[in-house]
């Protein structure tokens, strides 16, 4: 039937024959149905975006069920594919590889793994990209290498077993974004992040800029990795001093909106903070921004980054004080850190820590007693919405006039960062 409403719609073909490689580096024609225009290959690169001219009308409803994989299934048979494993690249991407990435060749390539997963919606990623495969190479390849090196490392029937649960639920679920892998890896911390188009109160605007300027300070001359990087609102100030910049963040959308904003003009990852995926002595200063209580497992995050750190490296932190009496915890947060906390947590990671406090609460007028007193009832309550887009309004209310920030400009002398008392 699927053979048929191809043919109808577009001539050509019914099935694709690539050439992928298999194990051990034996090439093979992995068959797809086609969902693209004939000769779509020698028309544009291997990564496809959503929007690519090259997909056909039948072709955009096989890729969104998955229905275009099936023929796949010729290939298992024939024992040139399983039914899991790291997915089959073009000649062209393993010519790539390095030499630890040489392991992706150990094992068959599959029809499904946790890259598939994660990255269901590749095409969505790399919508409106001028350069797809730059694209592709920038935000999906070292994840999905990454992925698939950890398949190859901890390869289990049950892994296997969960990953087809994991397949069929999200092709029933119509390749929903609240399924499969990468909802297990990160939430969507989109919800709760300052972004661009995010309107914050002045004070807020304050904070954004004393932390970044502080951090360009720290960056001159250095590498530098911003991990949970967002939309990048601070990437530009930090690449002014900086030798070179990498921004990274788990969620997509937020890197688009980066993208969007700065181009070419940095370097953006889609990575995961607990596996970063670079090599030894990549980065002279990592910065986080209020992230680290998202992390699941900060010990093993600082681990990672010792890892890619040169030797006198430093690691930049900024986050809330959870000593506040009026402390209103993100969703998705794991745990925050007092000061104490913070300074134990280092010391168990190798790093000599320094504390730095920043815009003291002043002696409070009658006004701001009462918002305060308001504040901790609310937080009692549970009555501060959970989302940055719900609590635009609640800011409006208490602190007047809201602005967005795109980029973090440097101008200006913003609030100095004073030794912890």
């Amino acid at each position: 039937m699927l053979a048929v409403l191809i043919k109808v719609d577009s001539r050509g073909p019914v099935l694709y024959r690539g050439v992928r490689v298999g194990r051990g580096g034996k090439p093979f024609r992995m068959l797809k149905f086609r969902t693209m225009v004939v000769d779509a290959d020698r028309i544009g690169g291997p990564s496809t975006a959503g929007d690519d001219p090259r997909i056909t009308r039948m072709g955009h409803l096989l890729r969104r069920y998955k229905l275009d994989e099936l023929p796949q299934l010729l290939n298992v048979f024939k024992g040139e594919m399983s039914l899991v494993g790291p997915r089959p690249e073009v000649p062209h991407y393993v010519e790539m590889y390095e030499e630890s990435e040489l392991r992706l060749l150990e094992v068959k390539p599959g029809i499904t793994d946790y890259a598939s997963l994660k990255f269901h919606n590749e095409g969505e990623i790399l919508r409106g990209a001028e350069d797809p495969e730059e694209a592709y190479m920038r935000l999906i390849r070292p994840e999905k290498i990454r992925l698939g090196l950890e398949y190859v490392d901890n390869w289990s029937i049950a892994g296997d077993l969960k990953i087809l649960g994991l397949t069929l639920r999200q092709i029933l679920s119509r390749g929903d974004s609240s399924s499969g892998n990468e909802a297990e890896v990160a939430p969507d911390y989109s919800t709760v992040t300052e972004t661009s188009a995010t309107p914050i109160s002045k004070e807020a605007v304050a904070m954004m800029e004393a932390r970044y300027a502080w951090a360009a300070e720290r960056a001159r001359g250095k590498r530098v990795l911003e991990l949970g990087c967002g939309s990048g609102q601070g990437l530009g100030l930090l690449q002014e001093s900086a030798a070179a910049v990498v921004g990274g963040d788990p969620m997509h959308k937020l890197l688009t909106g980066a993208k969007n904003h700065y181009g070419d003009r940095v370097v953006l990852v889609a990575l995961d903070a607990h596996r970063l995926p670079f090599r030894a002595d990549s980065f002279d200063v990592i910065v986080m921004f209020e992230m680290i209580y998202y992390l699941q497992d900060p010990a093993a995050v600082l681990h990672e980054c010792r890892r890619v750190l040169s030797a006198d490296a430093v690691i930049l932190i900024a986050t809330a004080n959870p000593e506040r009496p009026d402390f209103n915890p993100s969703p998705y947060s794991h745990r925050y850190f007092s000061a104490a906390e913070l300074v134990k947590l280092f010391a168990e990671a190798g790093f000599a820590g320094e504390l730095l406090a920043g815009f003291p609460a002043a002696d409070p007028g009658f006004k701001s007693k009462v918002l305060a007193l308001a504040r901790r009832v609310a937080v009692r309550l549970h009555l501060i919405p959970k989302t940055m887009a719900g609590k635009a309004w609640l800011k409006r209310l208490v602190y007047g006039e809201l602005q967005t920030v795109t980029e973090v400009s440097g101008d200006g002398t913003p609030p100095r960062l004073e030794p912890w008392k």
